[in-house]
């Protein structure tokens, strides 16, 4: 599942220097700029539509109300329709920063990257102060791969304002898209919860943190409170269970994958998860179902036949043993562990399944457990 981004449209910018242009126009119109202000923040857009749409009649050299308008077409899905507004705007005004930032939104929103990156920069060299084109730029250079330059957009954000809490999450989920465990991640997460105390997401997040710190006790007691916020978090559940694990807590990891399970079926790294345990506990039938499940959703689940090889060996099962241990190895698993000094003693499986459930695909921190919710709206100051 690809990241949701929330874009932020300078609404706030756009209005208030809307607000000083119109200065020079009649108080009815001044507070029809209000009235479509007001409607646009209390999500009514098709009321505001009408408004800017009797503004335009009556000014139509203003910029404001072409930016306005775009942001209104912007909210309701029409993207074209407000990019044309943008443009109209941008050519009444061409210094406009505000209407640039949220044009380049627009494009990037359907996926047009380089020319809504070029708008974003346009943005920040006509107001250097605007953060929300710093922001959106850095959205946008972390979608590219550029993020070097994507965590450079996010401290300027910081600089600008400080208490500008969502850019702490961004920059802290991008720290740990790039497998950067550090105090830093922590230290912006921290930041973020001071503003948004209920936040499950940022609570996940900081888990993860500080299980691959090895900080299990603390990773657990931050993945229950993420699921105090928000019980229907599978990937909560999930690294709870992990966690859990080394922490010895097995009929609590048990209870975790089998939430899992509960929410998202089809999950198969949490039946590897389960069944894991329960060759712990030497319950090898129910491991084996387990298993049996994993691999019937994803049968290049080959983590998975490595693992059953080695429950049908405890039942005394060698044939089936052999079969399964010749697809594990398909994966050429055994070279990207050993590449990690796992050591391979027969004997010491239990450890050995701990590094397949952390290792490869669920060693990525998922889309799915990165749930969207940084951003800022279209900008409205300027307009």
């Amino acid at each position: 599942m690809a990241l949701v981004i929330i874009f932020v449209l300078a609404l706030l910018a756009i209005y208030v220097s809307g607000i000083e242009r119109t200065k020079s126009i009649s108080p009815e119109v001044r507070e029809l700029f209000h009235q479509g202000f007001s409607l646009v923040r209390d999500k009514r857009y098709t009321e505001a539509l009408e408004i800017y749409d009797f503004i335009i009649n009556l000014l139509p050299d203003d910029p404001t109300a072409y930016a306005q308008r775009g942001n209104v077409y912007y909210y309701l899905g029409e993207i074209d329709k407000a990019i044309e507004d943008y443009s109209k705007a941008i050519e009444l005004k061409p210094d406009f920063a505000e209407a640039y930032n949220n044009r380049g939104n627009a494009y990037l929103s359907k996926g047009e990257m380089e020319r809504g990156v070029r708008d974003l920069t346009r943005a920040v060299e006509l107001s250097p102060q605007l953060k929300e084109a710093f922001f959106n730029r850095g959205i946008a250079r972390s979608e590219e791969g550029k993020y070097k330059e994507a965590l450079e957009d996010f401290s300027q954000v910081t600089q600008i304002d400080p208490q500008e809490a969502d850019v702490y999450l961004a920059r802290a989920r991008l720290l740990l898209k790039l497998k950067t465990y550090s105090n830093q991640v922590l230290a912006d997460i921290n930041h973020f919860l001071e503003f948004y105390p209920s936040h499950p997401q940022a609570y996940f997040l900081r888990g993860i943190c500080l299980s691959r710190q090895e900080d299990y006790y603390q990773a657990i007691q931050d993945f229950s409170r993420a699921l105090e916020f928000k019980s229907d978090f599978p990937m909560a559940y999930y690294y709870r269970g992990i966690a859990r694990i080394k922490q010895g807590e097995y009929a609590e990891t048990i209870e975790d994958f089998t939430a899992v399970l509960n929410l998202e079926p089809e999950f198969y790294p949490a039946l590897l998860g389960r069944g894991i345990v329960y060759y712990q506990k030497k319950d090898y039938e129910l491991a084996k179902e387990d298993l049996d499940r994993a691999i019937k959703l994803n049968p290049r689940f080959y983590k998975a036949y490595g693992f059953r090889a080695m429950v049908y060996r405890a039942l005394g099962k060698e044939e089936e043993a052999e079969k399964d241990w010749e697809e594990f190895l398909k994966g050429n698993i055994i070279d990207s562990l050993a590449e990690e000094n796992l050591e391979e003693e027969a004997n010491d499986l239990f450890s050995w399944g701990e590094k397949i459930l952390l290792w490869g695909e669920n060693e990525e921190l998922k889309e799915e457990g990165m749930v969207a919710g940084v951003g800022f709206e279209p900008t409205t100051s300027g307009l």
